[in-house]
């Protein structure tokens, strides 16, 4: 499929899945091995989609984009077993994609459509708040009918993930 043809099925997906919000994140899955899903993450506010090998890393991620992107804002500081792991999770949040400034098309970067094409199923990740050290959105996809199915927490959303086989 050429990028013109991926961009014109973008654009419909943009569409259809109301792609517009900070906290929105397109969920790649491309498939599961025996460790888990994997995949990538795509925001239209980054200019490189992130890759994930296991539920963990996919939750841990999107919340990690929240910071990266700047919203939705956490209400609560991280905690930490000691000042060297915090240190240590301070010098990895340096080393994140670029928050992406132009090249979109549309609001959103053409790699967002050609992750979707590649992916077997695209689930879309709402994140509203970062509330009480936790995350709280909606999911939507062909998995959940188009209907948007709400988490209360990372946890919850951990346990909606691991559900899904492909």
């Amino acid at each position: 499929m050429d990028i013109n043809s991926a961009a014109e099925q973008g654009e419909g997906l943009q569409e259809r899945q109301g792609f517009v919000r900070a906290g929105a994140m397109l969920v790649c899955l491309q498939g599961q091995d025996e460790t888990g899903l994997y995949g990538k993450i795509v925001n239209r506010n980054l200019e490189d989609a992130v890759s994930f090998h296991g539920i963990d890393e996919l939750i841990l991620y999107l919340d990690e984009i929240c910071d990266w992107i700047g919203l939705p804002q956490r209400t609560a500081e991280l905690r930490f077993m000691n000042s060297q792991l915090q240190q240590k999770f301070r010098e990895q949040q340096d080393n994140h994609p670029k928050v992406s400034e132009s090249g979109r098309i549309g609001g959103v970067e053409l790699e967002t459509y050609v992750e979707t094409l590649r992916a077997q199923e695209v689930v879309k990740v709402n994140i509203d708040y970062r509330q009480n050290a936790s995350m709280q959105g909606t999911v939507c996809g062909k998995i959940t009918e188009e209907q948007h199915v709400a988490f209360r927490s990372a946890l919850e959303l951990m346990h909606m993930f691991r559900m899904i086989s492909l």
